[in-house]
């Protein structure tokens, strides 16, 4: 019987145990050792990690940002195939369609790369990211806790700049007249995005879409 007793004793410590583990895995880190809460596409920081997404996140429209698996006409990123960009017809492949990014379908059919300025290849999506605000583990909501970046074209420089993660700032959907970025903000609940770079000073986001436009900084298009 003691042995019994010891070995539920046990067990019941590791299940504690675990279920502590899980709620700390589930806690988000908005506050990272880089200038500021980065966006991710899919690469790996200068830290040595690769940042979680939560499913809560990615399928979410939190403060602007493309959710999910959605392929909205003001989602297409306006980086794709743009000039000086190559487009490659997915049904064949060896082919290159436009080396200009010019005459590149938008309807799925195509692939798109550009040559970065240090000389390495990298493939432009036809989407806006849809893990915008989700490098870190945060949730599905732009709260006090979790704030986001903001989405105008305007914050891509300040908070692109210093940033030595790699992950860089990213788009939210574009706005349009169906789509004005009004961003419905409720107080004490959000949406909250940060003031500036670094710091941890919030205030509600003022506008929940992207400029259409593409923006060149030190030759990568935002």
């Amino acid at each position: 019987r003691r042995g019994a007793f010891a070995w539920h004793l046990l067990g019941g410590m590791v299940a504690v145990q675990w279920y502590h583990i899980y709620l700390a895995n589930q806690k988000s880190r908005p506050f990272p050792f880089v200038p500021f809460p980065p966006v991710t596409n899919g690469t790996i920081d200068d830290l040595g990690f690769t940042p979680a997404r939560k499913f809560s996140c990615i399928k979410s429209g939190k403060g602007g940002k493309r959710p999910g698996e959605s392929m909205r006409e003001h989602e297409i990123n306006p980086c794709f195939c743009r000039e000086g960009a190559r487009c490659k017809l997915v049904a064949d492949i060896k082919v290159t369609r436009s080396s200009d990014g010019s005459f590149c379908p938008v309807d799925g059919s195509a692939l798109c790369a550009e040559t970065l300025p240090n000389g390495n290849n990298r493939r432009i999506a036809l989407y806006v990211p849809n893990d915008r605000d989700c490098g870190l583990g945060q949730g599905g909501s732009c709260s006090r806790e979790e704030p986001c970046t903001p989405c105008e074209l305007g914050a891509a420089r300040e908070f692109s700049a210093g940033d030595k993660s790699g992950l860089g700032w990213q788009r939210c959907t574009a706005c349009s007249p169906q789509n004005t970025g009004d961003c419905g903000f409720v107080p004490g609940v959000g949406p909250y995005c940060f003031v500036k770079p670094g710091s941890r000073e919030v205030a509600p986001c003022r506008r929940c879409c992207t400029e259409p436009e593409p923006l060149y900084i030190g030759g990568f298009c935002y």
